[in-house]
C-alpha cells in the first residue's frame, strides 16, 4: 500500500511542480516593522504592501517575496514538499499545506503573515490536493486524496486554534475543492 502512496504523491507533487504555488497576502504589523523596502512584515495597513509566499516544493520551505520591490526574504521553515497555500481574507495568515515525507502524514502549517513565523504543523492526512478557507475566515478545509487504504476526506482547520476537526468523507479521490459563500 505503500507504493500507491507514493505513486499520488509523486503525481501530486510533479503537477504542484509544475504549477506555480502562490499566495499573495496584504499584512499588517506592529509599529515596530521593518522599513517598506525591506523584506518582512508590512509597517502599515495603509501602506498596503503586499508579499508572495512560494512554496519551495523541493524542500522544507516557503520564499516571501515584497511585491513592490520583488526582493526575496528569508525561507520560512515549514513541512517537507510545500505545494499548496491558502490565506485568510483578512490576509494575517498563510496555511501551506506539504506532503509529507513519506514516513510522515502530510501537514499544513499556518504563517502569520505580519512576523513571516511559522506555527505548530498541523495533520491532514497522506494526500492533500487543495486548500481552501471560507468567506469569514474561520475555517480552512484541505482536502487529502488519501490513498489505497484510506478514502478521500476534507479536514477542517479551525483558524482561530489551528487545530483539525473530524475528517469528513468525501468520496474515492478528491482533487479540488471551492468554497461559495
Amino acid at each position: 500500500m505503500r507504493r500507491a502512496r507514493t505513486t499520488r504523491a509523486s503525481r501530486a507533487a510533479a503537477a504542484a511542480a509544475a504549477m506555480t504555488s502562490l499566495a499573495l497576502a496584504a499584512a499588517a504589523a506592529p509599529a515596530a516593522a521593518a522599513p517598506a523596502a525591506a523584506v518582512g512584515p508590512a509597517t502599515s495597513r495603509t501602506a498596503n504592501p503586499v508579499t508572495a509566499y512560494i512554496a519551495d516544493a523541493g524542500s522544507t520551505t516557503v520564499t516571501p517575496i515584497l511585491a513592490a520591490t520583488n526582493t526575496p526574504g528569508p525561507p520560512i521553515n515549514v513541512g517537507d514538499y510545500p505545494f499548496l497555500i491558502a490565506a485568510t481574507p483578512d490576509g494575517k495568515t498563510a496555511y501551506i499545506a506539504d506532503m509529507g515525507d513519506g514516513e510522515h502524514p502530510s501537514t499544513v502549517t499556518p504563517i502569520q503573515t505580519a512576523t513571516n513565523t511559522a506555527g505548530p504543523q498541523i495533520p491532514v492526512g497522506i494526500c492533500p490536493m487543495a486548500i481552501a478557507i471560507t468567506p469569514d475566515g474561520k475555517t480552512a478545509y484541505v482536502v487529502d486524496a488519501g490513498d489505497d487504504e484510506t478514502s478521500g476526506r476534507v479536514i477542517p482547520i479551525q483558524t482561530a486554534t489551528n487545530t483539525a476537526g473530524s475528517p469528513i468523507v468525501a468520496g474515492p479521490v478528491p482533487y479540488a475543492i471551492a468554497i461559495v459563500p
